[in-house]
């Protein structure tokens, strides 16, 4: 009875000076850097998919007036048509290519890019218009529009 209470008495001390060995030590839990770290938050990232997210309408290319005395001598098209963004961010920096080839094949003859900087809200459509420079062939000739990449901002 005695040794119980000087033990008992012991443990008491123990506890008041800090020594505690009834308390579980802490664990340090390591984790896995997610996809999204906060480093990428409000930065552009390529959308994926663009031409499956970003699908295109009305498209319509039209020869213009225009003339460039020199430098590329290629003749001015006018491109323009419709986007509509199917997803939940904002999209912005598109790029559309432009391509001609000759009818019923898939050999290309020339083409060029068109950038749309504007922002394109979440679920929305939106019309462009812009001039580029393509010279199409003596043969007769098709063409047709892709998007080729645009980027999305993060969120946190």
């Amino acid at each position: 009875m005695k040794n119980l209470i000087w033990c008992s008495l012991a443990a008491g001390l123990l506890l008041l000076t800090g020594c505690d060995f009834t308390r579980p030590k802490p664990q340090t839990v390591t984790s896995r850097p997610t996809q999204s770290t906060t480093d990428d938050i409000g930065k552009d990232i390529p959308l994926d998919d663009p031409s499956k997210n970003l699908p295109l309408a009305d498209l319509n290319l039209v020869k213009s007036d225009a003339r460039r005395l020199s430098g590329d001598l290629r003749p001015f098209w006018i491109v323009s048509g419709r986007i509509e963004n199917h997803t939940v961010l904002p999209v912005k920096n598109i790029r559309l290519r432009i391509t001609l080839r000759y009818r019923g094949t898939l050999t290309d003859v020339d083409s060029a890019d068109v950038i749309l900087k504007d922002e394109l809200s979440a679920g929305t459509t939106s019309s462009f218009m812009q001039a580029i420079q393509i010279l199409p062939p003596d043969k007769p000739w098709e063409w047709d529009c892709t998007v080729m990449e645009a980027t999305t901002l993060s969120v946190p």
